[in-house]
């Protein structure tokens, strides 16, 4: 499963004209001297093509050159993206700036004559040489999730908008994380040492973005126009990073589950002898025949617990291999799991022209054991996939 880790650094003022979300706090080599390569970081996918990612740049870009116009952007993107325009000298009178927004109160509509704005120093922030920050140190997000793990719950609900206590745009940021690293990175072939490794990178990246005691990433939100996480979210934060492992399930290889700690265990005592090793959990599965439903290809596959499927469809054409579609999904229990595998444009141009004979590899690959195999066939029609 995949741990929902609220607010990766710390909260945004969302302006009109610019919201605020986080910076990207800079990573220091833990003690333990784990860190990775990035450029030998294997691929899970490698069809396509990454997209640029260049936040709220466009719309600020737009903002900032069409007279009258209005938009949403993160405060701190806002700055560095167009500086000085937003911006001005204490002398300088000027058209082009965020808004502050109505303070909640209750009431529908507010009532309230207090309007507040995404930055802290109020108007004096709108200056060059203004405070950093923005205005949500008072945002405390409602509908927190509960339970025993509220980073594996839903978080749909929880907001900090309408605040009645001060800026009326503030959201939280994000990050998607494994609890058990093991499962989507013990594809055959991977250097398991190395993904280990990796996962505790991931697992120390996030203390130092949440545990303010570090006085790192916690620390530098305000100077990058941000602010740091109100204390209960921020513990559940923290909570869900400390559950990031590696072989969980089979309790070994890193201290109950901790990647890069202890020893997990050990062999023998006494006069006993070694101990012989746990048998490896099954890996046997079973595949229903592939079909198409809504321009998809669609896997149904039964496993016996926990564990990471993949399934990879490809055809030949004028002798070469060509990817179809790929898809993955992991388990933290026995069940059925329906793959659903998008087309590739490859894939779509292929199918413009006839039709195509597709080979499906099925891979089922429990928590600490090994990857297991199948292929299926499937046929798809001119213009059906």
């Amino acid at each position: 499963t995949a741990d929902a880790v609220g607010s990766g650094a710390g909260t945004c003022a969302s302006a009109v004209g610019s919201p605020a979300i986080s910076p990207s706090p800079t990573f220091t080599t833990p003690s333990t001297g784990v860190g990775c390569d990035e450029s030998a970081i294997p691929l899970l996918q490698t069809e396509g093509s990454a997209t640029p990612v260049t936040g709220n740049g466009g719309v600020i870009d737009k903002v900032a050159n069409f007279e009258g116009s209005i938009g949403y952007a993160v405060l701190g993107d806002l700055r560095t993206r167009q500086v000085g325009v937003f911006e001005r000298a204490a002398t300088v009178s000027d058209d082009t700036y965020w808004a502050p927004i109505q303070r909640a109160d209750g009431n529908t509509p507010s009532t309230s004559t207090t309007y507040d704005d995404p930055n802290i120093g109020g108007l004096s922030g709108l200056l060059n040489s203004g405070p950093k920050g923005s205005s949500c140190t008072s945002a405390n997000p409602r509908n927190l999730p509960g339970g025993s793990d509220p980073t594996s719950a839903d978080w749909s609900p929880v907001s900090a908008v309408s605040s009645t206590s001060g800026y009326g745009l503030c959201t939280l940021t994000y990050m998607l994380v494994w609890d058990d690293y093991s499962g989507p990175y013990s594809a055959p072939g991977n250097d398991q040492a190395a993904e280990e490794r990796k996962a505790r990178t991931v697992k120390d990246y996030l203390a130092a973005i949440l545990d303010p005691s570090l006085g790192l990433g916690q620390a530098s939100l305000q100077a990058a126009d941000y602010a740091a996480l109100p204390a209960g979210t921020r513990a559940i934060a923290l909570d869900g990073a400390g559950k990031v492992g590696w072989q969980k399930s089979a309790g070994g290889g890193g201290g109950n589950g901790d990647t890069g700690g202890g020893s997990g265990g050990g062999s023998g005592g006494g006069s006993g002898g070694n101990q012989p090793p746990p048998a490896k959990p099954s890996n046997a599965f079973t595949a229903a025949k592939p079909r198409v439903e809504k321009g998809k290809i669609l896997v149904t596959v039964q496993v016996p617990g926990a564990g990471n499927v993949r399934a990879s469809a490809t055809a030949k054409s004028k002798g070469r291999s060509v990817a179809l579609g790929s898809a993955a999904s992991t388990r933290s229990s026995g069940g059925t799991i329906v793959l659903r595998l998008t087309p590739s444009a490859a894939a779509k141009k292929l199918l413009r022209k006839g039709s195509l004979k597709a080979t499906v590899l099925v891979t089922f690959t429990p928590n600490g054991g090994e990857g297991n195999t199948k292929p299926l066939t499937i046929t798809l029609k001119k213009g059906k996939y």
